[in-house]
């Protein structure tokens, strides 16, 4: 396990997020190269913040559809949503980054197990409606399990993004010390 401290883990997420960002692209998935599946209308083109979550995390947070058994969230439901709404695309971001909610008090291996279901989970999902969605993973960045699962999904077809929840991973983006110890970092960041 590599140690090193906070501000350093949160640089080397950010640039990990870049490169990640950078290299997969959305060539590297259908998304982009889609017709739409109302030819001849006004239709908006994508919805660029939509959720999906597993059973597991539905029973964790309970904010999911009752109407699934169990409850969850599933691409099905997503793309029905598009369909209502007459939105070509979705972008689906994964719901991985709840585990690190400091209220969970989760232990880094629970937490790294978890993130990576809960990825897996959005990018199966993804992976039935290839020219309908597209999926962002998500990690907690001051986990120390975030770095090697952005490096685990690098080049996926599935998953060509990454969401940080700031707010829910208890990050403070307010700190100016902070802030500028991490853009210099960042510029110094060998990968």
């Amino acid at each position: 396990m590599r140690h090193f401290g906070i501000s350093q883990h949160f640089t080397r997420i950010a640039a990990l997020s870049i490169l990640f960002l950078s290299v997969s692209g959305p060539q590297g998935s259908n998304f982009g190269a889609a017709q739409t599946p109302y030819p001849n209308t006004s239709v908006w083109r994508a919805d660029h913040h939509m959720h999906l979550a597993s059973a597991e995390l539905c029973a964790l947070v309970g904010e999911c559809l009752p109407s699934n058994q169990p409850p969850a969230v599933f691409a099905t439901d997503a793309v029905s949503a598009l369909d209502e709404a007459r939105i070509a695309k979705g972008v689906v971001l994964s719901c991985a980054y709840l585990y690190g909610l400091p209220s969970l008090h989760l232990k880094p291996d629970d937490l790294a197990v978890k993130t990576r279901k809960e990825n897996e989970f959005t990018a199966a999902q993804v992976a039935q409606y290839p020219a309908r969605l597209v999926g962002f993973l998500s990690v907690d960045p001051l986990a120390d399990s975030a770095i090697d699962e952005i490096h685990h999904w690098h080049g996926s077809r599935q998953l060509i993004g990454l969401k940080l929840h700031f707010f829910a991973s208890a990050v403070n983006i307010r700190s100016f010390g902070e802030r500028r110890q991490n853009r210099y970092q960042a510029f110094r960041l060998r990968l």
